[in-house]
């Protein structure tokens, strides 16, 4: 018996390369205040040039950002909005925004 193979195609959003974390295995991380934040308008522009390319998925990942950092409820609400814009575009999010 063959089992079913599924492969759905996604694309890779970053909100911030910032975190505040230094796991020993990471390479993806920048120090805080060293990466811009992805605009709104800057994520509805690559996912509409994403329609009709057969892009199922959007992986919203990111670093994470201090549990008492002042920026904590803004880097919360631009997930929140990235995941909101790309199901109004047609694509399924989810996302890997550190170890929450």
């Amino acid at each position: 018996m063959n089992p079913d193979i599924t492969y759905s195609p996604a694309y890779t959003l970053v909100p911030t390369y910032d975190c505040f974390n230094r796991c020993s295995y990471c390479n993806f991380r920048t120090d805080i205040g060293k990466s811009p934040w992805l605009t709104l308008r800057e994520a509805e522009k690559i996912l509409k040039s994403l329609q009709n390319q057969g892009i199922i998925e959007i992986l919203v990942l990111s670093g994470e950002i201090h549990p008492q950092s002042s920026q904590r409820l803004a880097w919360f609400n631009r997930i929140y909005q990235l995941c909101e814009l790309a199901i109004s575009l047609g694509f399924l999010p989810h996302t890997n925004v550190g170890p929450l």
